[in-house]
């Protein structure tokens, strides 16, 4: 009997301590969502604030993004509470920032601290809260060195990078303010900007889009169909200093050659420029050199075309980059300054001449002072009365053509055409000038140089071998002497032999 309930008791003991192993249970980790990572520390992921706290104590250099809620108080050496915390951007250590998850967090110690010591000017100068009151509550994200230890609390130093809004803040470096690269050395330095994105911040390599004071960027912007660059103050605070560049890729100069580009300022303030320079290398450092172009400081509110600058000559055969800088400070009204067409060393049609569409009837001839069918009226006059206008079926398919007969039945003729073209040329801005026509042979084929031209008084020079077909006609290229005059005159005198020559689609190509 006594085996028999000590049997039982091991039995029942056994059920006990079987229950018991089935109830327990192994310990396992917990992960709640507040605990979850958030982001990779990369620009493109960055570690939101909470994450970064977490992560503070391996002191890794991250991106983290937050929203700027406050500074530490002046004088404060070590946080151990709130009061040595501000929510605000008035009597504070400007050299430190709050970076919170959300803009409304006023718990410091679920915040990061940014020491902005030693940080690039322009960071500092942008994201300093007793000069910028306005960025509270803005969104941050910053390129720094975590740690847990910062005046007492999780923070982030040696801070190299930041962005503000999704702008980025540029690096000024000192003997390289816009940070431009002779890398880029380029043949052609010219832009349209069809390829801009409206409202997107303007973005082609080996140019530079670069605030030096401000966030202000160059975007793209689309009206009326056109694609160009503008800057505004639009969302900027009033009374706030503006500084933007817009500098093209590295070329060489070429003497002579002229910048054009197209401008408009909609609503400037008395202080609202738009400047530009010339930007070269010297000693090391990158120095800016004024133009000698006054200063833009308004278009009326409409664009202003083909602005034309000439580099000085003493800089020909140099490198250098020109730069388009904005200037403003901001007012009640919105500024906006566009660019567009910048074009360097671009050959331009200046004058263009057809002698016009509607056909002279065949056999007729009008004398060049008569003719009333010039696309440019008041150009061409003749002193002799022999040139004229009349329609040629054979050498230019039946165009109306200037016809210059030098000689019939023995007889010599003589007579100077004369073209004012003073209010198609500049005074300035191009470095070469270059006469191009149609030009065809009547009767014999003959040398181009039995007429004799002139820019004002001064002889052009004609290739001698240059010879003129018969019934047929050749485009011809003539370079002027001069790069501003008032006059081109041709000039014949014939010897009774051969009829001469006629020409056709006149052009002045400045360049």
């Amino acid at each position: 009997m006594k085996t028999c309930i000590k049997f039982l008791g091991v039995i029942i003991l056994g059920i006990i301590l079987l229950s018991a192993c089935k109830e327990e249970t192994l310990p396992i980790k917990l992960v709640y969502p507040n605990d979850a990572i958030i982001g990779d520390g990369t620009k493109e992921e960055p570690y939101d604030v909470a994450s970064a706290i977490r992560k503070a104590k391996k002191e890794t250099v991250s991106w983290v993004k937050g929203y700027i809620v406050g500074a530490v108080k002046k004088n404060v050496t070590e946080i151990t509470d709130a009061n040595d915390i501000v929510w605000g951007g008035q009597e504070i250590n400007n050299q430190t920032l709050l970076l919170a998850s959300n803009a409304e967090e006023n718990d410091y110690t679920k915040c990061l601290l940014i020491d902005l010591k030693g940080t690039n000017s322009n960071i500092n100068n942008n994201l300093n809260l007793s000069e910028n009151n306005e960025i509270i509550g803005k969104a941050a994200t910053i390129y720094g060195k975590l740690t847990q230890s910062l005046l007492g609390i999780n923070g982030m130093q040696n801070i190299a990078k930041a962005t503000l809004e999704g702008a980025d803040i540029p690096i000024i470096e000192e003997g390289n303010p816009l940070g431009v690269s002779m890398n880029t050395l380029s043949d052609v330095v010219a832009n349209d900007f069809k390829d801009a994105i409206d409202g997107s911040i303007y973005q082609l390599k080996g140019w530079t889009n670069i605030p030096t004071q401000g966030l202000a960027y160059w975007k793209g912007c689309k009206k009326n169909g056109e694609l160009f660059i503008s800057i505004t103050t639009e969302q900027i605070i009033t009374n706030k200093k503006l500084e933007s560049w817009f500098v093209t890729p590295a070329f060489n100069i070429i003497r002579g050659k002229s910048f054009t580009f197209d401008c408009l300022l909609e609503n400037p303030s008395s202080n609202t420029l738009l400047e530009v320079y010339l930007w070269q290398e010297s000693d090391g450092e990158m120095i800016a050199i004024p133009i000698g172009t006054e200063s833009i400081k308004s278009t009326g509110n409409e664009w202003k075309r083909e602005i034309r600058f000439t580099i000085d000559e003493k800089y020909a055969n140099t490198i250098g980059f020109i730069g388009f800088k904005f200037s403003t400070t901001t007012g009640e009204n919105i500024q906006k300054c566009s660019i567009d067409n910048i074009q360097y060393g671009q050959q331009k049609i200046l004058f263009t001449e057809t002698f016009g569409n509607e056909s002279i009837a065949i056999g007729t001839t009008i004398g060049v002072n008569a003719y009333k069918g010039y696309d440019n009226p008041d150009v061409f006059s003749a002193s002799g009365g022999i040139a004229d206008l009349r329609c040629l079926p054979d050498c230019f398919n039946g165009t109306n053509v200037l016809s210059c007969i030098y000689g019939w039945g023995g007889m010599a003729f003589e007579d100077e055409i004369t073209m004012n073209v003073s209010s198609f040329i500049p005074k300035e801005g191009y470095g070469k000038l270059t006469l191009s026509f149609d030009v065809g042979a009547m009767d014999m084929s003959q040398p181009l140089n039995r007429m004799d031209f002139f820019c004002d008084d001064t002889p052009v020079t004609v290739d001698p071998s240059i010879s003129v077909p018969l019934w047929t006609n050749i485009r011809v290229t003539l370079d002027l002497p001069l790069t501003s005059f008032e006059k081109i005159r041709l000039h014949f005198k014939g010897t009774g032999e051969g009829f001469g020559h006629c020409f056709d689609n006149i052009t002045i190509i400045g360049e």
